[in-house]
């Protein structure tokens, strides 16, 4: 609520940290009221754009790096580790996007310090810098606002379709790498190394399985088949630059490598290619 009058132009507004159950906590009175019937404010609705992002706008500043992408999902979600909890709706994450899950600024569901969250934000930010804040479904990216304005940024906006809205757009666009998740990056990297002796062997296929959705796998798998080998390549190191890997998750790219248990030959194909990247 707090960020919907912010975005719709009304600045007198306020949180109350904790919320009602603080309230309740505290042992301040409280009461069964009605519905509230009396006449109408005088407060009319003026729209604000600098605070809320659409999707044309997160493709453009993930495509371009315009401003700074936090997801305020776990860290599961955000590494597609667990499925969402939406029906339905894949795993994934915004390219070019990082993680600060809303959690780390909260603790026994209040605020943790001014100077704990603002720590937080500068290991991402710099305070000038403009951040847009995603996370499911546009409701805990409005946590890591309130979060962000406390510390002092003041270029903030909210993607309010978040991972919902991007993830269900982008799905099956397997032609262009930068658009790529990291589930369907990993599942690309392991075909294209389980490949490397021209099979896949039915070990290879199940581990593979282990780690991305079936859905996952057999959209990346028509994609792989319609590449060659350099195209391949390519896209390897378009979405690895893309969701920045030299800093996040190379380790853990090479650990699912070995975990397949392939022979040294194809070790050393995928090590050409990390060369590459």
């Amino acid at each position: 609520m707090w960020w919907l009058f912010k975005a719709f132009g009304f600045s007198n507004i306020a949180v109350l940290d904790g919320g009602f159950p603080e309230w309740k906590k505290a042992g301040f009175p409280i009461e069964n009221a009605a519905p509230y019937n009396d006449n109408k404010g005088s407060f009319k609705a003026s729209l604000q754009p600098n605070y809320m992002k659409f999707f044309d706008d997160i493709k453009t500043a993930s495509e371009h790096k315009t401003h700074t992408i936090i997801d305020a999902r776990s860290s599961d979600r955000f590494n597609c580790k667990v499925p969402e909890p939406r029906e339905g709706l894949r795993r994934g994450t915004i390219p070019n996007s990082v993680n600060l899950p809303f959690t780390n600024l909260l603790e026994h569901g209040t605020f943790k310090s001014k100077k704990e969250i603002a720590k937080a934000f500068y290991m991402l930010a710099e305070p000038d810098e403009a951040i847009i804040f995603s996370c499911g479904s546009g409701i805990t990216a409005c946590v890591l606002a309130l979060g962000a304005e406390l510390s002092g940024y003041k270029n903030i906006s909210v993607y309010d379709g978040s991972w919902t809205e991007y993830g269900t757009l982008t799905s099956g666009n397997m032609e262009q790498p930068k658009t790529w998740t990291k589930d369907e990056l990993l599942a690309y990297i392991l075909i294209y190394v389980s490949h490397s002796d021209l099979n896949e062997s039915r070990k290879e296929t199940a581990y593979i399985l282990s780690r991305v959705d079936k859905n996952v796998y057999q959209r990346v798998y028509e994609q792989f088949e319609k590449d060659n080998d350099y195209q391949s390549i390519q896209n390897i190191i378009e979405a690895v630059n893309t969701h920045d890997y030299y800093r996040n998750d190379l380790a853990d790219l090479f650990a699912d490598i070995k975990l397949l248990a392939f022979a040294t030959v194809v070790i050393m194909r995928w090590k050409r290619l990390y060369i590459q990247i």
